[in-house]
C-alpha cells in the first residue's frame, strides 16, 4: 500500500543500513535499474529493481538486461506485489529475489516497521 516512490526510498534505506552505498539517483527515468549500489567491504557493485508488481517474465527479462550490461556482481529484484510465485535461476546465487515474505522479515530486521507505518498513515 505504499506510494511507489516510498517503496524505492524504503528499499534504498534498507541497503543503506546494511552497508551498501548508493551511486546512482533513485529510481526516477532509469531503464534498467533503480538503485546502482556499491559495497566497499566486499568490493561488489550491485543492480536493483524495484516493482510494485511483477511476473517471472518480468523477471527473467531483467536477468537477461543485467547479464547483457556486464557491469554487476549481484542483481536485487524487489516486488512486494509478485504475479504468482518469483525466483531466480538455480544456478545463479548472485541473483536475489525478494517478495512479500523475505521483504517484511528485512524490514522488521533492520527495525523500519515504524517507518513503514508512518507512510500508510
Amino acid at each position: 500500500m505504499l506510494h511507489w516512490a516510498d517503496f524505492e526510498t524504503l528499499v534504498d534505506i534498507i541497503f543503506a543500513r546494511s552497508g551498501w552505498n548508493r551511486v546512482s539517483v533513485l529510481g526516477g527515468t532509469k531503464k534498467l535499474v533503480d538503485l546502482e549500489l556499491e559495497h566497499a567491504v566486499i568490493n561488489e557493485r550491485a543492480a536493483v529493481q524495484v516493482k510494485s508488481a511483477a511476473s517471472q517474465k518480468i523477471l527473467d527479462a531483467y536477468i537477461r538486461r543485467m547479464d547483457a550490461t556486464e557491469q554487476f556482481d549481484r542483481f536485487f529484484f524487489i516486488c512486494h506485489s509478485p504475479k504468482g510465485a518469483l525466483s531466480a535461476p538455480d544456478d545463479r546465487s548472485d541473483i536475489h529475489v525478494w517478495t512479500g515474505r523475505e521483504l517484511g522479515s528485512t524490514i522488521m530486521r533492520l527495525g523500519l516497521h515504524d517507518w513503514v507505518m508512518e507512510r500508510l498513515a
